[in-house]
């Protein structure tokens, strides 16, 4: 079970994005990329730095691991 309501990311759902607003066609053309649901939970204690450089700018990713189910088990 989730602990927090999901977020909703898309283009049109009126947020601070970049992508908020556009059609999406646009947003396809544009970003080269598909917007897609998925649901589960991201476990923010093993998130990665990854140092990146782009345009002669430093900057950073963080790459952090992303759960889509639940083991029985657990």
């Amino acid at each position: 079970m989730l602990a927090q309501t999901p977020v909703d990311i898309t283009p049109k759902n009126g947020g601070n994005f970049p992508w908020t607003g556009k059609d999406l066609d646009e947003f396809e053309k544009e970003w080269s990329m598909k917007p897609v649901e998925i649901r589960g939970y991201v476990d923010m204690s093993k998130t990665q730095k990854v140092e990146k450089i782009k345009d002669t700018e430093k900057g950073f990713d963080f790459v952090s691991t992303m759960f889509t189910h639940l083991n029985k088990d657990e």
